[in-house]
């Protein structure tokens, strides 16, 4: 009889001390799977707004070394989502202006401004995707710290050694924790369900920098504009800005 009132007893507090590591530990994970769900979320709205502003910027400027004068003007070091083939692709050039606003009464004049425009967005977008990761950096922090706290209060070698204290084998556990609680799997069972912090917020989101905002640039943007407006001697952009007809929209499969 007193054997299976400590049975019974070393079961429950097996069960209550399972329930309580697994608990705090599905919490952790739910804040990795929402910060990777984040940080995804992120990369996303990296390519198709800041992304389609510079690809718009490219297309506008279309020489190498204006480009190049504009990555030096505005800080930014890495040309993202540059490719030559851009500006040859009507049809790319077509989607990603498509529905932009054209205002000016002459050509340069309406040229200068989209241009100016398409900058103001980027600045604003690249503020944005900034305060996004800052907000990501420091959640990974808290997770990281989490994990380090975690792991610290529920030693598992501790964990299992009390278990076997309690009945000599730990064959009543059942559940996740009964896989093995020997001292020679005690090592790697740990290892099996160590946490690691997420994947740091660099490795998937390039860093900005701030962007100077077109009112302290808007002499050298000017210039840019001017040199690279004879380089478009066909280009209309009431047309190239005009909303996409339904035949132009991409088909489902």
């Amino acid at each position: 009889m007193q054997h299976d009132f400590d049975s019974a007893l070393a079961l429950e507090v097996k069960r209550e001390l399972a329930a309580r590591y697994f608990g705090f530990r599905k919490l952790i994970e739910d804040d990795i799977r929402d910060y990777d769900a984040r940080l995804h979320q992120s990369a996303a709205t990296l390519e198709n707004r800041i992304g389609f502003d510079l690809i718009r910027i490219y297309i506008l400027l279309k020489d190498d070394a204006l480009i190049h004068d504009f990555f030096k003007l505005t800080g930014l070091e890495e040309r993202l989502f540059h490719d030559v083939w851009l500006y040859e692709s009507a049809n790319i050039r077509r989607r990603v202006f498509a529905g932009q606003r054209v205002r000016g009464l002459t050509r340069a004049g309406r040229f200068h401004n989209l241009l100016l425009d398409t900058y103001d967005l980027l600045v604003d977008h690249v503020a944005q995707y900034r305060e996004e990761v800052e907000q990501l950096a420091n959640e990974r922090l808290d997770i990281a710290e989490e994990i380090d706290q975690f792991q610290r209060q529920n030693d598992l070698g501790v964990i299992m050694g009390f278990f076997r204290a309690l009945d000599g084998g730990g064959e009543n556990l059942g559940g996740s924790m009964a896989v093995a609680i020997t001292p020679n799997a005690d090592q790697g069972l740990a290892n099996k369900l160590r946490l690691s912090p997420p994947a740091p917020t660099e490795s998937v989101l390039p860093l900005l920098p701030p962007l100077p905002h077109s009112s302290d640039i808007s002499r050298q943007l000017k210039q840019l504009s001017q040199r690279a407006l004879p380089l478009h001697e066909d280009l209309d952009l009431k047309v190239l800005c005009r909303p996409l007809e339904d035949s132009e929209l991409p088909q489902s499969p």
